[in-house]
């Protein structure tokens, strides 16, 4: 992803593949204080984030550009959302043009009903509960 990897020797070197060769990443981790980021204050409001969108109007330059939001997990959730309020806010200055979501969690009532069956799910010979648990979680799935 990034412009440096790691070689055989631990040492960093220049990664011919980057997206960054490609694109302009920009990384806002939620909640902070998770993955890159890290912070005093919290977020707690959609005006405290849209802050964050002013940098769209300090640097011109990439407001032209494709703008692409892509998260996973609890991304699932929150993406959609935050893609519908810059979809439909009047005054937008970039261009959003694709989400992605990875293993999103967007709806708890229709996921849980499956997670048991995930967990059990037999990896590389090994199951991870107690088979007789299993069997007992998928009796009880409605």
């Amino acid at each position: 992803l990034g412009p440096a990897s790691i070689s055989k020797d631990i040492k960093p070197v220049h990664n011919p593949h980057s997206w960054n060769n490609n694109a302009t990443n920009i990384f806002l981790d939620s909640p902070v204080n998770v993955g890159y980021s890290y912070s005093s204050n919290a977020v707690t409001s959609a005006d405290a984030a849209a802050k964050d969108i002013l940098f769209f109007k300090q640097f011109h330059e990439y407001a032209k550009l494709n703008f692409h939001l892509s998260g996973e997990s609890y991304g699932g959730h929150y993406l959609p959302t935050i893609a519908n309020k810059i979809l439909n806010h009047l005054e937008r200055s970039f261009n959003l043009t694709l989400v992605m979501v990875g293993n999103g969690y967007a709806d708890v009532k229709t996921q849980y009903q499956y997670f048991n069956l995930w967990q059990v799910v037999k990896e590389k010979s090994q199951v991870f509960w107690d088979p007789d648990i299993c069997e007992a979680m998928k009796a009880a799935m409605p």
